[in-house]
């Protein structure tokens, strides 16, 4: 089923276009937060050690001890390891749009351009 249109007016290119609308909301609400409430974290660092990005999202929230959960995530993990990301070919006009779309969010967060 397609969005509303609502959603899809404001948003050229489909879902895809609503990250910077996002993105944009949450950059004006994140200051809101008590600090100690929010950890950023990269998609790539999270993908390649999930294990050590999840222990350093414990250190810096009031979660309690990594210690307590890490078990539970361990055996997750096993049970997943096999896993594959789906990989998505975009031609070139796409991705290009994507790169000039989202090009604030390469910069933000390090990603090539």
């Amino acid at each position: 089923m397609p969005p509303p249109t609502r959603w899809r007016s404001g948003c050229p290119g489909g879902s895809w276009g609503f990250y910077p609308a996002i993105l944009e909301r949450f950059d004006r609400a994140s200051p809101l937060l008590p600090p100690g409430r929010l950890v950023e974290i990269r998609y790539d660092r999270l993908a390649a050690d999930p294990l050590a990005t999840l222990r350093h999202i414990y250190d810096r929230l009031p979660l309690g001890s990594f210690e307590t959960v890490r078990p539970r995530v361990e055996r997750y993990l096993a049970g997943v390891r096999d896993y594959r990301r789906a990989r998505h070919e975009l031609d070139a006009s796409t991705r290009r749009s994507v790169r000039e779309r989202w090009a604030f969010a390469f910069e933000r967060w390090g990603y090539p351009a």
